[in-house]
C-alpha cells in the first residue's frame, strides 16, 4: 500500500524524507535473511524460530505497507504460536514471492523520491 509511504513523507520534511529512505534501505538489508529464516525455521519444524522471525517481519512489512507479506507473517507468527504446522507449511512458501514484490515496487517508490 504504497499510500503508507506517501503519509510517511506528507507528514515531514527533507529530514523525514531521508529517515524513511533509511528505513527503506534497512528492510531491504535485513528482510531476505528474516525471510529465510522463517523458511528455514520452517523446514525444520522450528515453529519458535517462525514465530520469531515472522514477528519482525511482521511489524517491519506493515510500517512501510506491505500489506501482503504483513499479513502472510501474522498469518504465521500465530499459526507458530498455536503449534499449526500445517498452516505454517502452506505459508511459509508464500513469504519469499511476496517479499520479492514488496522489493521491487520499494525500489521504483526509492528511484522516485530520490
Amino acid at each position: 500500500d504504497s499510500s503508507v509511504l506517501e503519509q510517511l513523507v506528507d507528514l515531514g520534511d527533507a529530514a523525514d524524507r531521508e529517515f524513511l529512505v533509511e528505513l527503506v534501505d534497512i528492510f531491504l538489508r535485513d528482510a531476505p535473511t528474516r525471510v529465510q529464516a522463517v523458511i528455514d525455521c520452517a523446514n525444520k519444524g522450528d515453529l519458535e524460530g517462525v514465530e520469531r522471525a515472522a514477528h519482525s517481519l511482521k511489524g517491519s512489512a506493515g510500517n512501510l505497507g506491505a500489506v501482503l507479506m504483513r499479513d502472510i507473517a501474522e498469518t504465521l507468527q500465530n499459526a507458530s504460536r498455536t503449534h499449526d504446522e500445517t498452516t505454517v507449511s502452506a505459508h511459509a512458501p508464500k513469504l519469499g514471492p511476496a517479499y520479492a514484490a514488496v522489493e521491487s515496487e520499494l525500489r521504483k517508490y526509492l528511484a522516485s523520491i530520490t
